[in-house]
């Protein structure tokens, strides 16, 4: 979950997906080069990262 800030997440495949203040997401990095996370505002990004077992 993101807590404050904003930023952007890019996937493997290309795809861009803006991050904001309270969007809940669900990344499965099971297949694929992972991807890359960026902040994009000029406040700090706050984020609570949960890891899940297999």
């Amino acid at each position: 979950m993101y807590l404050s800030g904003s930023g952007e997440m890019t996937a493997s495949d290309g795809e861009t997906r803006e991050l904001i203040a309270g969007t809940v997401l669900f990344a499965e990095d099971t297949a694929g080069k992972g991807h890359v996370s960026r902040a994009t505002g000029t406040e700090d990004m706050h984020v609570l990262i949960l890891m899940l077992p297999d």
